[in-house]
C-alpha cells in the first residue's frame, strides 16, 4: 500500500515541541555527537565548532530524521513497510532504521548511485531493506512526487517532510 496523503506540514512552521519530542524519541538510538572547537587562522575573532556526525552508526545526521519519522507513523502502517528516494546517507539511515525495528524497506536510487552508497544502504538494512535503481529522471520525478509507480508501504522524504526535520535538529 503506497502512502502519499499530501499532509506533508510546512517545513519553516516546524514546532520546537516536536524537536524536543523528536530528541527525547532518539535518547539510546543515535549518538550525541560532540561539538568541538576548530582552530583556524584569521577567522574574524570568531570560534568555529565542528559538530561530529560521522561518529555516528551510520556516518551521517540523516539516521535521526530516519529513524523519527518512522516512529511518528501510525504502528498499523508500518506492516507495509516503508520507503523513500534517496541516493546516500538518508537511505542508509532509513535502512539502519528499518532493521532495528523490523520493517520492510525500499530503498529507489539513481541508476549512477555510488556504489559504496549502495553497498552501505544493504549492509544497514540487512534482510529489510531492497534497493531498486531506476533512471535519474525517473528517481528525480520520485524526489518531486513523493510516489513511484508500484511501491509498497508509506513514502518517507528525505529532505520535504516535517518529522525527518524535526528528527534532524
Amino acid at each position: 500500500m503506497a502512502h502519499n496523503d499530501g499532509g506533508l506540514r510546512c517545513l519553516s512552521n516546524i514546532p520546537l515541541s516536536d524537536i524536543r519530542e523528536a530528541e527525547s524519541r532518539l535518547r539510546g538510538v543515535s549518538v550525541r555527537t560532540p561539538l568541538i572547537p576548530y582552530n583556524v587562522e584569521d577567522c574574524s575573532g570568531q570560534q568555529i565548532y565542528l559538530k561530529l556526525e560521522n561518529l555516528q552508526t551510520i556516518g551521517s545526521f540523516k539516521l535521526r530524521g530516519a529513524y523519527y519519522a518512522i516512529k511518528c507513523l501510525d504502528p498499523s502502517v508500518l506492516k507495509h513497510g516503508i520507503c523513500t528516494s534517496s541516493a546516500g546517507n538518508f537511505g542508509q539511515g532509513l535502512a539502519w532504521s528499518a532493521k532495528q525495528l523490523d520493517i520492510p524497506c525500499t530503498v529507489i536510487v539513481p541508476e549512477n548511485a555510488p556504489t559504496i552508497k549502495l553497498e552501505a544502504i544493504a549492509r544497514h538494512g540487512g534482510n529489510n531493506v531492497s534497493i531498486k535503481q531506476i533512471p535519474y529522471l525517473e528517481w528525480w520525478d520520485v524526489m518531486c512526487k513523493h510516489y513511484y509507480p508500484g511501491m509498497q508501504g508509506t513514502f518517507i522524504h528525505p529532505v520535504c517532510d516535517a518529522d525527518v526535520i524535526a528528527g534532524i535538529l
